[in-house]
């Protein structure tokens, strides 16, 4: 069912899009009456309407920042459904629509949500749920002082004066290891044809989200 949503969010937004290239940026409002009320397809009359209206005004948002903003497509890395706050309850999206189906999470949700929310796919199939959560900063009452210098076999290396300090040193290797992995792979997927042609072009994603993930979780795993 989500990747039925998925394909209609594209496809409003592509449509919406398309209207505003023919006939300039209107008001969202509008664009959306015009959008929803134009000639769909079937399938897309069992897709619920507000998750349509959001790809519609994000539409509306990309062409207005840029005129020659792209179209959605089905082979985009990540392809997102946004939610309003009310769409989510009982720890589900939409739980009369999608009463009798089930899903599992690799970590807890909530059970509602006071904000919005969105549910992201990447092109090798893994679905993310995207929750908003305050926080509150604490206070660091420590006056000491490290320099940090960006490194090539180590992600920082730190000093404070008194002693050196690696950090990332293992992940950098592992990054290396799956970089080395990921050439060999596509190497073999330019030899390969027809299904297991198809095999490797997912076990490249899978691997270019392995590394994206590990790139991204060393900022955040040290600074946040």
């Amino acid at each position: 069912m989500w990747n039925k949503w998925v394909a209609a969010c594209r496809y409003c937004f592509n449509q919406a899009i398309a209207y505003q290239k023919e006939n300039g940026l209107i008001g969202k409002i509008k664009l959306r009456n015009i959008i929803m009320q134009s000639n769909l397809p079937e399938w897309m009359q069992e897709t619920p309407c507000h998750i349509r209206q959001n790809a519609i005004f994000d539409a509306h948002q990309a062409y207005k920042a840029s005129q020659d903003c792209k179209f959605r497509s089905c082979h985009a890395p990540r392809q997102t459904i946004k939610f309003n706050n009310s769409n989510f309850s009982q720890g589900r999206w939409y739980p009369k629509l999608t009463k009798g189906l089930d899903f599992k999470t690799s970590e807890s949700i909530p059970m509602k949500s006071i904000n919005a929310t969105q549910l992201v796919k990447t092109k090798s199939g893994e679905w993310f749920a995207v929750f908003l959560n305050e926080t509150h900063p604490k206070g660091n009452n420590n006056d000491g002082i490290i320099s940090l210098d960006p490194g090539v076999r180590s992600f920082l290396t730190g000093f404070d004066g008194q002693k050196f300090l690696e950090i990332g040193v293992q992940d950098i290797g592992k990054i290396n290891r799956l970089c080395s992995y990921l050439d060999n792979l596509m190497s073999r997927i330019s030899q390969s044809f027809g299904h297991k042609k198809a095999k490797m072009r997912k076990a490249s994603s899978r691997l270019r989200n392995r590394i994206r993930n590990l790139v991204d979780e060393n900022p955040s795993l040290y600074f946040n």
